[in-house]
């Protein structure tokens, strides 16, 4: 099912376990680390989101995966979260730098190793995956097969999928999501 498919009782349930864990993390502590997957099925839930609670530089957003494109291209899920909920660099990084796949990873990396990292384990506290039309989950892709490039928590696709060549999380990381 789709988020367009819910009805608006079942949106407002949706956003206020996402509020009430938000706000459960910053209580506890002082940090949420919010993974989000690209495309537009989790964009109407983020929306509702992002006007139920102010984003401060204590709720950081991480994607799950991007297409290969300029960061400012309709295409890019990091600039379709930051325009429709309003994040600034504060809040969210791009997974790509507009230039090189190998250094955008590594970056990336470095990146989650920074701010995702506990106690040396990188950690999720909610995640939120979306769903294409072709039935994939977040770029979560089922042979190794696809695999470009990769480091200890992000790969790049070696094939175009839906005319598009993504960087991703590994399931290992996504798995460590305390909510999903």
């Amino acid at each position: 099912m789709t988020f367009e498919n819910f009805n608006i009782g079942q949106e407002v349930i949706i956003v206020k376990e996402l509020v009430s864990l938000v706000e459960f993390f910053l209580i506890n502590e002082n940090k949420c680390n919010i993974c989000v997957s690209g495309g537009s099925s989790p964009l109407e839930i983020l929306k509702l989101f992002s006007n139920a609670i102010d984003f401060d530089e204590r709720i950081c957003f991480f994607l799950t995966d991007e297409r290969i494109v300029d960061t400012r291209s309709i295409n890019s899920n990091y600039n379709n979260l930051i325009l429709s909920l309003g994040l600034t660099n504060n809040n969210i990084k791009s997974m790509f730098d507009n230039k090189c796949i190998v250094s955008s990873i590594n970056d990336y990396e470095l990146y989650i190793k920074k701010n995702l990292c506990k106690k040396d384990k990188a950690l999720i506290d909610i995640l939120i995956l979306g769903f294409g039309k072709d039935g994939h989950i977040a770029s979560i892709f089922d042979k190794e097969s696809h695999i470009e490039y990769e480091n200890e928590y992000l790969f790049s696709s070696k094939n175009s999928i839906n005319g598009f060549k993504r960087i991703s999380l590994k399931m290992d990381l996504l798995k460590t999501a305390k909510n999903t």
